[in-house]
């Protein structure tokens, strides 16, 4: 039996990334859960990336909430995530492993800078309006 723990806003990649956008249906001690298709930043390459996989039994909102043992960034590096808070979940099959990014639907490309959002997830805005 394999034990993941759930992910939120904020928490860290194993590149230097963090997680920027997630779902406030769903929170973890005040701050929003992440899910599959969430945006995520690299620590070493810029664009747009986002959370790829998520835990099978647990869903919000139609999209499979991200956990550390199946889910992983859309980045060049493949990123892992480092869970900053200690709510976990327990794979009986033993069989996790990040889903294929041909599995995963296409992410609506977001017009919002990375950088932008970025500033907006350290700050811990929950809305980063595009200016023009």
């Amino acid at each position: 039996m394999a034990i993941g723990y759930f992910l939120r806003v904020g928490d860290r990649t194993t590149c230097g990334g963090q997680i920027l956008t997630g779902n406030n249906t769903m929170q973890w001690y005040g701050v929003a859960g992440a899910r599959e298709s969430d945006m995520v930043s690299c620590g070493k390459h810029s664009g747009p990336f986002y959370i790829i996989g998520g835990c099978n039994s647990v869903w919000d909102e139609g999209r499979k909430v991200a956990g550390t043992l199946e889910s992983m960034s859309s980045c060049p590096c493949h990123a892992r995530f480092i869970n900053s808070i200690h709510d976990c979940y327990s794979d009986e099959s033993g069989s996790a492993s990040p889903e294929t990014a041909s599995t995963i639907p296409p992410v609506i490309t977001n017009k919002i800078c990375i950088s932008c959002l970025m500033k907006a997830a350290e700050s811990g805005q929950m809305l980063v309006v595009r200016e023009g």
